[in-house]
């Protein structure tokens, strides 16, 4: 059993990335929690029409991001400051207390560390990839839930 639509918390932005029918799947994207602003490639706003967003951005191939920490392509500084209401975070591995182990460097724990309001965080990992413990560091951030092949794994309680 997968995570159900119902469960989600409000949805404020939804990017999409292209316009391929697995990524930009209209039924599934109607029925969303009212997503407030949809991002996506130039030309494809006029395919989001009708969908449910109060705000569609289509970016233009001029649109550019700089290199930040880690030369992680992130929008340059004078861009608008927009906190997501979920942010999904791939695992290499995971825990029961939500804890995952990313790729190094501890990027997405400032990420969220610096968020206000914290977004709500979901761990994509394989079932396989549990740990009996990644051995929490001071600056590591617990994620909401983990998401796996399975449905959720596990979802922290103290949320």
């Amino acid at each position: 059993a997968g995570l159900k639509i119902e469960d989600l918390p409000p949805i404020d932005l939804v990017l999409l990335t292209h316009a391929h029918y697995d990524h930009f799947h209209k039924p599934s994207i109607r029925k969303l929690p009212a997503p407030k602003i949809g991002i996506m490639p130039w030309g494809r706003g006029r395919l989001a029409r009708g969908l449910g967003f109060e705000r569609i951005i289509e970016l233009q191939g001029w649109d550019s991001l700089v290199r930040g920490d880690w030369n992680i392509p992130v929008p340059p500084p004078e861009a608008d400051t927009l906190t997501p209401g979920i942010a999904l975070a791939p695992c290499l591995g995971w825990d029961e207390a939500c804890y995952r182990l990313g790729w190094g460097g501890g990027y997405f724990d400032r990420t969220l560390a610096a968020a206000s309001p914290r977004p709500f965080t979901i761990g994509i990992a394989l079932t396989d990839a549990r740990l009996t413990s990644i051995f929490p560091q001071p600056h590591d951030i617990p994620l909401d839930l983990i998401l796996t092949e399975d449905g959720v794994s596990t979802a922290r309680k103290d949320r």
